[in-house]
């Protein structure tokens, strides 16, 4: 960016930790700050720059685009994860548990979906992830015999701790924009919308005012976020590495940790150990 005015000015390094994606800058406004748990060199262009620090790992974008790896918050399987609006509560071949229940199977123009339309002024899923995250992106297929549009143009993502679709504590994360997004619902494919920074709550609403068909819906943390080590797992520098498993021999009994405590003299213990208890004598001792 520019550090000056006019012919006094000359062009400087965003500092380390931050980077600036658009060239031009005038000031140093236009260097953002890396995720959380991340680092970045001076001078860098791109989110990808940043990579996580010591004691924390980071999923790489092919990984966050496949969603392998990556942990659905939406809680598949579980039904009660799930509230809807109204009119369709009962339906026995609407039923809101296959909008979370991990396959993307439907048979029939009448199951494997939920469809909530004619008698509502409101049509909403209900996601409780059981505790507040941040939201990185949500993905939603709905059904694929017809109607595409019709049951997903316009549909809002909204991400918050209120209970209800309309509360003020919940914000708007996303829209489902038929040019933008059509050409994979239309196709099979899932609706891939992101939210911006910062994102967090307890629940996620998909919410439309025309009529909404939910095949399936999965909510993930923000792609590539840095993630604290698990306890048993270290990681020593920053780096895109992945948190290795303590050696054998050796512990760790906290998050984020960037080395392993080595067992108490002629005791072992097994790789990726977590407590100091697992630290067992030798034989003959």
């Amino acid at each position: 960016y520019l550090d000056g005015v006019g012919s006094a000015g000359s062009c400087v390094f965003c500092p380390a930790g931050t980077y600036a994606p658009e060239a031009g800058g005038l000031n140093a406004s236009v260097c953002l700050a890396c995720p959380a748990s991340s680092i970045s060199n001076p001078g860098s262009k791109n989110l990808t720059d940043c990579i996580c620090t010591a004691g924390y790992e980071g999923v790489d974008e092919a990984v966050c685009a496949s969603g392998v790896g990556r942990t659905n918050l939406a809680r598949p399987g579980d039904a009660s994860a799930l509230e809807i609006s109204g009119t369709h509560e009962n339906r026995i071949d609407w039923r809101k548990n296959w909008a979370n229940d991990g396959s993307l199977a439907q048979v029939l123009s009448n199951d494997g979906f939920w469809l909530s339309f004619n008698g509502d002024t409101d049509h909403w899923l209900r996601v409780d992830m059981g505790q507040s995250y941040t939201v990185g992106d949500v993905w939603i297929w709905t059904r694929h015999d017809c109607c595409e549009q019709a049951n997903t143009d316009g549909a809002q993502v909204l991400v918050g701790d209120g209970p209800t679709f309309n509360d003020a504590a919940n914000v708007v994360c996303s829209t489902v924009d038929w040019a933008t997004h059509g050409p994979d619902l239309s196709n099979g494919r899932a609706s891939k919308l992101q939210c911006g920074p910062g994102v967090s709550g307890r629940y996620v609403f998909a919410y439309s005012t025309n009529q909404l068909a939910i095949r399936e819906i999965e909510i993930y943390e923000p792609c590539g976020a840095c993630k604290a080590c698990d306890a048993g797992t270290f990681k020593p520098a920053n780096g895109s590495g992945l948190c290795l498993p303590c050696d054998p021999g050796s512990f760790l009994n906290r998050t984020g940790g960037t080395a392993c405590a080595a067992c108490p003299a002629n005791t072992n213990s097994l790789m990726g150990s977590d407590e100091s208890t697992d630290c067992i004598c030798n034989i003959g001792f």
